[in-house]
């Protein structure tokens, strides 16, 4: 029986606006909207980024003459200024929980009801992003930013995070306890999904056509981009007759003829968002080996097409793609010759591919959809608000379904 989530009251804390669809990679939106079709009530809070001084200003701008980034939306002015906003904002209200898909805002929040905070990773994890983009963080900043998460990792009543891997890092180098952890997968950003039937449709059809190959990213480095091409030569050399489709950027390298690119494609727009689906929707695998990824919608997409993914054990990407069962999923110390091994295994008999895309539209309905994070929040939310209107909060339990992993090194 579906459980009738009316009258529950959320307190919405998102740094920017939520109600656009393009913050943030679009997850603050597709939560908030999430709670909304659930038939919950939502206080909104946000925008809540504290001003900045003058002289925060002054010394932003000599972090980046130095070559190096640094904000100052976790000093502890801004997260006090924050803070009190927000408390502000829902003074007053019947609140059974507050919610925030950063970590910021309710860093320094001292209110009555329970404080649950979500993101794609801890910056902890970020730290390692940084090789892979313009200008290193400042010293100054990386103290405030582990500092700022410690305090809001404590405060909160709840972490939840859709990596195993982010609930790790959490536990072992902010030594918080697992009682206060939850892993709850996040979804795929589709304006509309496909039905059960279109999809089964679509897997079907692919039966007869050339291997098709999707690459997407806009950082063809961090995506493993060169590892994917020389995995598709090596399929080609093998003689498998395939089309390769690179969406979202320019590689740096020469590709051979079966090659396509489409640098740019704008999901804001009915007739590109269209497009991007159509390509997506008639591909074998989504074939992206991050060297880095934080979560990846895009493999959570590709689920809710019934397309593999072909991919990297790295960051939250194990919790979307099982290898050998929902796609391939390996070491990131595979060569494309494992990766060309490990596709030809799926491919030498139908029945084994059409067994893996049905089992990856499965885990779309079951877990990588926004509803079932957003029904995950509201339990444990609505379960430690019972425990606060009772007395102190209770532990929260890790679902049984998702047990730890050995603590990271």
């Amino acid at each position: 029986m579906t459980r009738d989530y009316r009258g529950i009251r959320i307190a919405f804390a998102s740094l920017d606006d939520a109600t656009d669809p393009q913050y943030s990679s679009g997850a603050p939106y597709a939560i908030r909207k999430g709670f909304l079709d659930l038939g919950c009530e939502l206080i909104d809070a946000f925008p809540l980024r504290a001003p900045r001084s003058r002289l925060l200003r002054f010394q932003s701008i000599l972090h980046r003459l130095n070559g190096e980034y640094y904000t100052a939306d976790r000093t502890p002015n801004a997260l006090r200024r924050m803070a009190r906003d927000l408390k502000q904002r829902i003074a007053g209200e019947r609140v059974d929980f507050v919610f925030s898909p950063h970590s910021t805002p309710v860093t320094m929040l001292d209110v009555d009801a329970p404080i649950i905070l979500s993101h794609d990773q801890t910056f902890y994890e970020r730290l390692a992003y940084f090789a892979y983009e313009a200008r290193p963080p400042a010293k100054e900043y990386v103290a405030q930013a582990l500092a700022q998460e410690q305090a809001a990792f404590t405060n909160a009543s709840l972490c939840v995070y859709p990596s195993q891997r982010s609930l790790d890092c959490i536990a072992t180098r902010h030594d918080i306890p697992r009682s206060k952890l939850a892993m709850i997968p996040w979804g795929a950003n589709l304006p509309v999904e496909p039905t059960r039937q279109e999809t089964m449709s679509s897997i079907r059809a692919r039966v007869a056509t050339p291997l098709r190959i999707s690459f997407v990213g806009v950082d063809w480095a961090r995506k493993g981009g060169s590892v994917m091409v020389e995995t598709c030569r090596e399929l080609a050399a093998r003689g498998i007759a395939l089309e390769l489709l690179v969406i979202g950027c320019t590689p740096p390298v020469d590709l051979p003829g079966w090659a396509r690119v489409i640098p740019y494609l704008d999901k804001r727009k009915p007739q590109e968002l269209a497009e991007y689906l159509g390509h997506l929707k008639r591909s074998h695998f989504l074939f992206v080996p991050s060297r880095l990824e934080a979560y990846g919608h895009v493999f959570c997409e590709a689920a809710a097409f019934g397309v593999p993914s072909v991919t990297t054990d790295v960051g939250g990407i194990p919790t979307i793609v099982t290898d050998g069962v929902t796609g391939i999923c390996l070491p990131i110390s595979a060569v494309p010759a494992d990766y060309a091994d490990a596709m030809m295994r799926v491919l030498q008999d139908w029945g084994t591919y059409v067994r893996m895309a049905d089992a990856a539209r499965n885990r779309y309905e079951t877990s990588l959809n926004w509803p079932a994070f957003c029904r995950g929040v509201i339990d444990a939310g609505s379960r430690l608000s019972a425990a606060a209107a009772s007395g102190p909060l209770r532990p929260y339990p890790l679902p049984t379904d998702h047990r730890p992993r050995a603590a990271m090194a």
